[in-house]
């Protein structure tokens, strides 16, 4: 059966397994949220295709009247740099709106994928697979938490400031009522749609790549257990034990080549710090999959030719782990992570001693 047609049968709902699901349940939150700003890539209809030009355009006036404020002739050095930060926070959520409409049906059909063809978290027995990693809650905290209070800052500090979010040029004094008041009411909103928008995109993003970790972490478990069983099945039926082992390990390999696809759509569009944790975790658990296979017991069943070149070729695939890359530039992994640490320190400190100098 195919994924549209489960859809159609379900009537476009969730299927229940996904609530219980220790690994699917992370694609939730982004889902409500994502949906309440109409762009989320199952539910498009003419009223969010509407929603989403009516926003895309809104944000076009704001980067215009924005980018007048940066190029202008009477604006600082650090007023630009404030400027071109807002800008390209404000541009990257349009552009992300954008790829999720063009890209909506190419979505969906990954997403349906995940709801139907993933193994279930309870496939290989209770508490298998954890919630999520302390690594990456901490990166969701710490990345909400900044991005909400980036927004409360905004809207209060600037409002008794008289000033607005986005440093803007307009072709008329906006400092007035009742223009200025609308203006900031109307870049408010803005604010929080980006905001909001940009924080449920990446965790939905992550929330992609932690399922696909899960599945590595079913698969290693499911070659163990079953061939456990195959193993013990060969003390009374060798033949029907060898062929049960072998379509176990077909049925990895597919599995496995079926994650891939997911990576790759989804890794130019990665954010480093966001999904570091994410990513060791992918490559770790796509390179734990060889020692599972070598460990699940296959020396003790009958020989067969065809099985045990099907286990080689499966470790020596397995031992090249998936990774997230920066547009093939960088790997993300914590080593990544804590090398971008590093520079930005680095960075910190020669600027700091050139500002030194510079005062005295």
């Amino acid at each position: 059966m195919s994924f549209e047609s489960v859809n159609r049968k379900n009537g476009g709902k969730l299927p229940k397994g996904v609530f219980k699901d220790d690994a699917k349940w992370i694609l939730l939150p982004s889902k409500i949220i994502l949906e309440s700003l109409c762009v989320w890539p199952e539910n498009r209809s003419k009223f969010t295709t509407f929603m989403s030009v009516f926003i895309i355009i809104n944000y076009a006036f704001l980067l215009t009247y924005n980018m007048r404020y940066i190029i202008h002739k009477d604006t600082d050095l650090a007023g630009a740099a404030y400027g071109i930060t807002g800008f390209m926070v404000a541009a990257e959520s349009v552009g992300r709106r954008i790829i999720l409409m063009v890209f909506a049906k190419k979505v969906t059909k990954i997403l349906h994928a995940v709801y139907y063809d993933f193994w279930p978290s309870d496939m290989t027995g209770k508490d298998v697979i954890s919630k999520a990693s302390v690594l990456f809650v901490i990166a969701t905290i710490g990345y909400f938490s900044a991005g909400y209070s980036y927004i409360f800052n905004n809207l209060i500090g600037q409002f008794y400031e008289r000033k607005i979010p986005f440093k803007s040029i307009y072709p008329f004094d906006y400092l007035k009522s009742p223009y200025y008041e609308l203006i900031y009411v109307w870049q408010c909103l803005l604010l929080v749609e980006f905001d909001v928008h940009l924080t449920a995109f990446d965790f939905f993003l992550s929330g992609l790549v932690m399922n696909c970790v899960a599945q590595f972490k079913l698969l290693r478990r499911f070659l163990l257990q079953n061939f456990e069983k195959a193993v013990k099945m060969a003390e009374t039926q060798p033949e029907k034990a060898t062929t049960e082992a072998y379509r176990l390990i077909l049925l990895a390999v597919v599995r496995a080549e079926g994650v891939r696809p997911i990576i790759y759509f989804w890794g130019h569009l990665s954010q480093i710090l966001f999904y570091c944790a994410a990513g060791h975790d992918l490559s770790l658990e796509s390179t734990m999959l060889s020692d599972s296979i070598f460990q699940c017991g296959w020396h003790l069943l009958p020989y067969n030719r065809d099985l045990r070149k099907a286990l080689i070729l499966m470790m020596q695939r397995a031992q090249r782990p998936l990774t997230m890359t920066i547009g093939g530039f960088g790997i993300l992994n914590l080593a990544s992570y804590m090398k971008l640490l590093q520079f930005c320190f680095s960075v910190y400190v020669l600027l700091s001693k050139m500002a030194a100098k510079g005062g005295n």
